[in-house]
């Protein structure tokens, strides 16, 4: 049982290292790995999970140890929870951030395309026909 829980407690651990660092990267790199990050999240929470299962039916139900060591972790996972919610604020606003620099950038093509000569002037031949 000490073993599951200590394996439990370090999965939490690096979940909230993971989740700390990828929040971090929205702040240091200009276009955080969003894919990859979403991979390692998420490998991180099937351990988790296979983990949290494999203890409560290794302890079962009713041991007032096993109770408190839940609450703890319950804790850890609201904690955890907490994060994923800036997490995702962080993504949303980096997705909308994108959006607008795509319309931003959509209107220059644009205007610097209304500034270009008519397409009519542009297939005209650049030669001189002297034989006239």
């Amino acid at each position: 049982m000490e073993n599951e829980f200590r394996q439990i407690r370090d999965t939490l651990n690096r979940l909230d290292t993971i989740q700390m660092s990828h929040i971090e990267s929205f702040d240091t790199t200009l276009m955080p790995d969003l894919e990859h990050q979403l991979a390692e999240r998420t490998q991180a929470f099937d351990k988790l999970k296979k983990q949290v299962n494999r203890f409560i039916a290794k302890t079962g139900n009713g041991n007032t140890t096993t109770e408190s060591m839940t609450i703890g972790f319950i804790d850890r996972i609201n904690t955890l929870i907490a994060q994923n919610k800036v997490l995702e604020k962080r993504v949303t606003e980096h997705r909308d951030g994108l959006q607008e620099s795509l319309k931003k950038i959509s209107r220059g093509k644009k205007a610097i395309g209304s500034y270009g000569s008519p397409s009519s002037v542009s297939n005209r031949p650049r030669a001189i026909n002297l034989t006239n």
